[in-house]
């Protein structure tokens, strides 16, 4: 998967370039948008990786104490309903996280929605604790980034523009007469 490809043949300028001193030079309709797809692209590749890596990595820390005491964070209710320690609870949650990010990797139309539910699951959760709201917003504003990720994937995936769409610098230059 190439970000950039090159481009196969010269095009003329639709419309001409205007005169000085603004210089403005237009692009036909094809090239604005080649550079949209490109932007989109590369809007999908960040949210991508990151909804990946992400949650691996939080998952991964709960097993490790490094970030935060985790069960300070859970609603001990959830721990009572459940019948289950706090720290299993927090193992539990740590190897679902893990998971997410695996299935982003492989399939993020899908992943992506998983994410935003479950970081849905965790705004309910904190609401529901002892002073989290700062991170209930945190964590709502990132279930928007993993409904972003979906809908960008849908474009990405089959039946979709290709992967990786012409660069935005990938301009045509008139062709001499």
């Amino acid at each position: 998967m190439a970000l950039a490809q090159p481009i196969e043949q010269v095009e003329a300028l639709q419309q001409p370039v205007s005169p000085a001193p603004g210089r403005v030079i237009a692009f036909p309709q094809t090239q604005q948008r080649t550079a949209s797809e490109a932007a989109a692209w590369h809007a999908f590749q960040l949210l991508h990786w990151a909804f990946v890596v992400l949650p691996i990595v939080a998952g991964a820390y709960k097993f490790f104490d490094a970030l935060t005491p985790w069960q300070t964070s859970v609603a001990p209710l959830f721990s009572d309903l459940l019948g289950v320690s706090l720290r299993s609870l927090t193992y539990a949650v740590g190897a679902a996280e893990v998971v997410l990010g695996i299935v982003v990797a492989f399939n993020p139309r899908v992943g992506g929605w998983l994410v935003a539910g479950w970081l849905w699951g965790i705004v309910v959760t904190q609401l529901l604790g002892p002073g989290y709201v700062d991170v209930a917003l945190r964590d709502a504003a990132l279930s928007l980034g993993a409904l972003a990720l979906s809908r960008l994937a849908g474009l990405f995936e089959d039946g979709g523009p290709e992967m990786a769409p012409k660069a935005p610098h990938a301009r045509a230059i008139p062709a001499k007469p």
